[in-house]
């Protein structure tokens, strides 16, 4: 598989824009006009940052699909969160049920075997290792 040195990084987040209570919905003609802004602003932030993880997912098909050779995942630095969870179970997908994960924490090793599972995932094949000690 070549690389793609034309990629970008996503960063964002996973509530969806129109299910999330715009701040705007709470200004009223007694509102301050800067407090107003404020809430715009931030509104339009969360618009502009949401990550669409599904069309992500699909547009990076073929990587996902050659997966199927790889027997180890490493996941480092990592925070497991929930809206990374798709990336986390295409992989899984992918990679087969017989592939070795190895999985760092920071501090709490209980917390990211928590996390891991709650993305869906087994954590039968999964070594749970301190980032400092890798």
């Amino acid at each position: 598989m070549a690389l793609n040195t034309k990629s970008e990084i996503v960063l964002g987040h996973g509530w969806m824009p129109d299910e999330r209570q715009k701040l705007t919905s709470q200004v009223n003609e007694d509102t301050d006009t800067r407090v107003a802004g404020g809430y715009e602003l931030i509104d339009d932030y969360f618009v502009k940052t949401f990550k669409p993880t599904d069309k992500i997912i699909n547009e990076n098909s073929l990587f996902f699909n050659a997966l199927s050779a790889i027997d180890e995942v490493w996941v480092l630095g990592h925070s497991l969160s929930e809206v990374d969870g798709i990336y986390f179970e295409s992989i899984a997908a992918n990679v087969g049920d017989s592939a070795k994960w190895v999985v760092s924490y920071h501090d709490d090793r209980a917390d990211a075997a928590d996390r891991f599972a709650a993305l869906g995932l087994s954590v039968r094949l999964v070594e749970f290792a301190r980032l400092a000690d890798l």
